[in-house]
């Protein structure tokens, strides 16, 4: 009877280890996707920004050469 009990309680606690395991692994790819995300909206904010920045830049130069 206690060769039983035994052998439950270290399945019990093999059960409890691989699912802490599998916790962590989560837990760091969704960490790993949040920053990925959020690197890839800043990434596009900045070229939106030096988008409209070039085109700026393009209409006063068509400006300058209008004056001229």
């Amino acid at each position: 009877m206690e060769i039983t009990i035994e052998l439950i309680a270290k399945l019990i606690e093999a059960l409890f280890i691989t699912c802490a395991v599998l916790v962590g692994i989560i837990a760091m790819l969704l960490v790993k996707i949040v920053l990925t995300k959020s690197n890839n909206g800043d990434h596009h904010r900045q070229q939106h920004i030096k988008t409209v920045l070039d085109k700026r830049k393009a209409r006063l130069n068509k400006k300058r050469k209008d004056i001229k």
